[in-house]
């Protein structure tokens, strides 16, 4: 045998041999293909029977929710329970008395002041306002 025999020979072997790898790969990628598949049609009916069991427990909810509503009291003696505001002057003296109370709170050095017998000119110097605004805090005082 000659030196291009044996070349020939060598290319045969090398060709057989990386057609056998492919084929192996081949095998191999397909047995994979069909294990994913296996597995997305398990997560699949896993995935419906978790939504049923989901819309079970809703389906529970509903139904409960409606019997709570039916069992509730009704008109008189839930109003008996409930406790109305008496009037709406009631309601705006309150309001009015919570705002003066958050104008004294804010202002308070300034009616603190007033109060030991300062001028106006002098508060709004020491407490670095302006004449307006201390003026207009004495006047609401009154």
């Amino acid at each position: 045998m000659n030196y291009n025999s044996y070349t020939i020979i060598i290319g045969c072997i090398v060709v057989l041999v990386s057609l056998a790898l492919i084929i192996r790969e081949n095998r191999l990628y397909n047995t994979k293909n069909e294990n994913n598949d296996n597995y997305r049609n398990q997560s699949n009916c896993n995935a419906r029977k978790e939504v049923e069991i989901i819309n079970n427990k809703i389906e529970q909810l509903a139904q409960n929710v409606e019997l709570i509503l039916e069992s509730t009291v009704s008109s008189e003696e839930t109003k008996n329970m409930i406790e109305k505001p008496t009037t709406q002057q009631d309601n705006n003296s309150f309001n009015n008395t919570l705002k003066y109370q958050l104008f004294e709170k804010k202002n308070e050095k300034v009616i603190e002041l007033h109060k030991s017998g300062l001028e106006i000119a002098n508060i709004a110097k020491m407490l670095n306002k302006s004449y307006r605004e201390v003026e207009m805090i004495v006047k609401l005082l009154k």
